[in-house]
């Protein structure tokens, strides 16, 4: 078995780490433009705020909480990034939802708090996102309230 010479591994190490820099780029941009829509757009927020109460949306914060958020296949792709990203949409369409007065703003934390039954309990490790989604809409709400 031989040795990959240093300049090779830190070639590769490089190649990897503009990848994953790429990577969060793209997200970023993918965010920014959600961010926008869900904003600027009731239509959007509505729509959003539908799928995400409904079997799909439901099973997309179940798995935010498993790990299992959006099957990344890319090895480069870090699991809590996609976390983060999937709280930051959710917490976006939460605040969205509750600017444009959406009715559907009442389903989507009542979906959300249901995972405190049985999905928090057995992901707590986790779980930060989830609270701090919560913590950070609470926030808002009270903001709004004053």
């Amino acid at each position: 078995m031989t040795d990959v010479p240093r300049s090779e591994k830190r070639f590769s190490n490089d190649a990897a780490s503009w990848r994953k820099l790429l990577i969060r780029v793209d997200t970023e941009e993918w965010m920014a433009a959600v961010e926008v829509l869900l904003s600027k757009s009731s239509e959007a927020c509505q729509w959003m705020v539908h799928f995400l109460v409904g079997p799909e949306g439901r099973e997309i914060i179940r798995s935010l909480l498993a790990l299992l958020v959006m099957c990344c296949l890319d090895p480069l792709c870090s699991v809590r990034e996609v976390r983060t990203v999937v709280a930051s949409i959710l917490e976006k369409t939460l605040e969205s939802a509750l600017h444009f007065g959406d009715p559907g703003l009442d389903s989507l934390t009542d979906a959300l708090l249901s995972l405190l039954d049985k999905d928090v309990p057995e992901n707590v490790k986790n779980c930060a996102q989830y609270f701090n989604l919560f913590s950070n809409f609470t926030q808002r709400v009270n903001l709004i309230a004053v």
